[in-house]
Formats: structure tokens, C-alpha cells, sequence
């Protein structure tokens, strides 16, 4: 019994209704009446793991991010950090930004509560940028640190990294009939 509520969890690839899942998760009488059949107490380990297990799956962002961040830094680590620095200045106010750079301040704990890239490996991930020249500590020794995005050199990187692609579809402009080019 104590994984019926796991065993009846859907799993990868299922589709899922979010209105009858999140109803499920919401009615708890529901719920229960599904996944501890036997009139177990509402507080089985096993129904409130079922009922954690929906709430933490339905309350999450999935994390996704563009794939040429990995090409810039050569790594999906550092992309990943990239893209979530990359997000937080599409959303930021003008005052966030100095000349071509971006201002910002993020502690290891709310990193890791939006990507789970943990405090070691975000070490790495502001060493790998700082050695692409992409990043500095522009504060001193705060609690949180005050942090640097040299966004001008991200986009020439990114303008870098593109080039191939580009001269892949003029040749292919210059020539209609010809079969597609494929880059890496």
C-alpha cells in the first residue's frame, strides 16, 4: 500500500490534463478517496508523499534555455547560469543597466531555487564567465554579491558563434537548387 499513490503517478511522456490533475492535487477528499482506497488516515506517509509529489511537479517551472549558450561557454552548466542572468536582465528595469552592462545581485540561494545549479557549481559557472570576459564582481565583500554582465561581448560571441550558420543559408540563397547544408 505504501505506493499506490506513486504506482498510479503518471510518468514520463504520459499526457496529463492539468485541469483534472490539478483538481485531483486540489480536492483532497477526491484524492484521497483515489490513492488510499482502504480509508487510510489523510495524513498516510504515502498519500501526503502522493500529494507533495503532485503540488512540487505542478508548482515548478520546467527549465529550458537556448542551446548556442552551451556553444559560447562549453558548458550546459554555465549555459544555464548564462540564461537565467540572461532572463533576469530581459526583466529588469533600465536603471539595472550601465552603458552595455548589467547590473545585478543574486545570492547562491536563490540561484539555485531557480535553476538548481548548486553553490560549488555556480562558483564554476562565474569562473568560466569571468575567463570568457563575460562577467565580473563589481562589488566588494557584501553578503551578496554585486555582479557585472558585459552584454556587448555576449552578443559578439553570439554573433561569432552564428556566423557559420549564416554563411550556410547565403550559400544555400546562391544556389536554391542544391541540397540543405548542414552546420555541426
Amino acid at each position: 500500500m505504501a505506493f499506490t499513490a506513486l504506482a498510479s503517478m503518471p510518468a514520463v511522456g504520459d499526457t496529463v490534463s492539468l485541469s483534472s490533475a490539478s483538481s485531483a492535487a486540489l480536492d483532497a477528499p477526491d484524492y484521497v478517496a483515489k490513492y488510499a482506497p482502504d480509508g487510510l488516515a489523510t495524513n498516510d506517509a504515502s498519500v501526503l508523499l502522493g500529494q507533495a509529489t503532485i503540488l512540487n511537479w505542478l508548482g515548478q517551472s520546467p527549465i529550458s534555455f537556448h542551446r548556442i549558450y552551451v556553444d559560447i561557454t562549453g558548458s550546459v552548466v554555465v549555459g544555464l547560469w548564462l540564461s537565467h542572468v540572461l532572463a533576469l536582465a530581459a526583466n529588469a528595469d533600465s536603471r539595472a543597466f550601465d552603458g552595455d552592462d548589467f547590473v545585478f545581485t543574486m545570492s547562491a540561494r536563490d540561484c539555485e531555487a531557480a535553476t538548481g545549479i548548486t553553490r560549488a557549481q555556480q562558483v564554476s559557472c562565474r569562473t568560466r564567465l569571468a575567463e570568457l570576459g563575460f562577467l565580473t564582481e563589481a562589488g566588494g565583500q557584501r553578503k551578496t554579491p554585486t555582479y557585472r554582465l558585459h552584454m556587448a561581448l555576449v552578443a559578439r560571441h553570439l554573433l561569432k558563434t552564428s556566423e557559420p550558420l549564416a554563411s550556410a543559408m547565403s550559400d544555400r540563397q546562391a544556389f536554391p537548387t542544391s541540397r540543405p547544408v548542414r552546420v555541426k
